[in-house]
């Protein structure tokens, strides 16, 4: 059975080595996970390839939402989501899922409940950012969403988030890859100075572990969590659906 990982740049990836040290078959070489990057003027005629050589792929930057017009289905939360980072290939069908808001949700549920915090902010725009917001609403119950990017389509920019602030009793996730190794000296640049305890900060980047961003927060006496768990909890999700 071949499996593998689809992306732009995968030198610094955690998914093959998750699942060649977790999952026997893996380690007994009964299933070979590879990584298979692309360049997006070539992603229709990899995807077509992989389509006939593959069992199941998992997708990541940045092609979690620019693949689902290849797709012959895509499963109902995945839709409405508008991204999916697991793939099943079967009868010669291709199956979209999106795991990671399953892993988003079952990393925090420990920290943080439903109702807990009045305001989400929402550091970045990507395929990951769709995923939290999902959970974010329809799990977490937070009523006001605030998207954060760059630019002022639909969301408001950082130069907005500096002037007004955080407010008390909100979670702030960053789904940017600013501060990922290599580059662990970049963070975003939001008011770090509003962080109080009644804020809690999570990072989807796992490596450092602690990120600036973090560690900021952290200073603030804010609750934190790195992006770990969540990933390791989607890639299990993702098993599951391939071995089904």
């Amino acid at each position: 059975m071949k499996y593998g990982l689809l992306g732009a740049k995968l030198s610094h990836s955690f998914s093959k080595n998750y699942f060649e040290k977790k999952y026997s078959t893996f380690k007994a070489s009964l299933d070979n996970y590879d990584l298979i990057e692309t360049k997006e003027n070539e992603l229709k005629s990899t995807f077509a390839a992989i389509k006939e050589a593959y069992d199941g792929i998992n997708v990541t930057i940045p092609y979690k939402e620019k693949i689902l017009p290849f797709l012959d289905h895509i499963e109902e939360n995945a839709l409405e989501i508008g991204a999916v980072n697991c793939i099943h290939f079967k009868d010669k069908k291709s199956y979209g899922y999106n795991t990671d808001y399953l892993g988003f949700i079952d990393s925090l549920n420990p920290l943080v409940k439903p109702n807990q915090f009045t305001t989400a902010y929402v550091l970045g725009t990507g395929g990951a950012s769709k995923a939290v917001l999902f959970a974010l609403k329809n799990h977490f119950k937070i009523p006001r969403i605030i998207k954060i990017s760059r630019n002022s389509t639909n969301s408001n920019t950082y130069e907005d988030i500096m002037k007004t602030g955080f407010e008390n009793h909100s979670i702030v996730i960053n789904t940017t890859p600013l501060g990922m190794y290599p580059n662990i000296e970049l963070f975003p640049h939001i008011p770090y100075n509003s962080i109080n305890e009644t804020h809690f900060f999570m990072d989807l980047i796992y490596n450092p572990e602690e990120t600036i961003f973090l560690s900021k927060a952290k200073e603030k006496k804010a609750g934190i969590l790195n992006g770990l768990k969540m990933l390791e909890i989607q890639a299990d999700r993702s098993y599951d659906i391939w071995k089904k």
